[in-house]
């Protein structure tokens, strides 16, 4: 499907967040890319296919997505951070080391709590790592919001 058209973008950002709130709880697990273990790449990667967005799935998925689409919000920009629903919200100190989605101008959701030592349910429920909610600014370490569901002229 590839970027959508004018007519369908808002209905696709609300199905993907619709989506993406129903795997609200599911255990995070390093390197997963289904309900039963997601890790942060892996579970945009699921959302955004579901909608028929294409999505790249390797170890340097976040950046390639910051790469792919079109530039939201950078923190050289004199604004507070801040994403349309739909938006990838990329984190990191320095580079990209996690991702989530933007369901509200101030809200995510994504997997989270886990790393790459979480290899199983048991330790996803120690480290307290599943897909969660979470304020946009719950770390202080963002670095781009991009956009794929952006219409660019070519």
């Amino acid at each position: 499907m590839g970027v959508p058209t004018h007519h369908n973008q808002w209905y696709l950002r609300d199905l993907a967040c619709m989506y993406a709130k129903g795997f609200l709880g599911s255990k995070y697990e390093w390197g997963g890319e289904n309900p039963w273990g997601f890790d942060c790449s892996g579970f945009i990667s699921e959302v955004l296919s579901g909608v028929g967005i294409e999505a790249p799935r390797d170890r340097t998925t976040s950046i390639e997505y910051s790469k792919r689409y079109p530039v939201f919000w950078e923190p050289s920009q004199e604004r507070n951070l801040t994403a349309e629903k739909g938006c990838l919200v990329c984190y990191g100190r320095g580079k990209i080391s996690h991702i989530m989605l933007a369901i509200s101008p101030n809200h995510v959701i994504g997997a989270s709590g886990g790393g790459s030592q979480t290899d199983t349910a048991q330790e996803a429920d120690d480290k307290n790592a599943f897909v969660k909610l979470r304020p946009i600014d719950y770390r202080s370490d963002a670095l781009i919001v991009v956009d794929p569901f952006r219409i660019t002229e070519e």
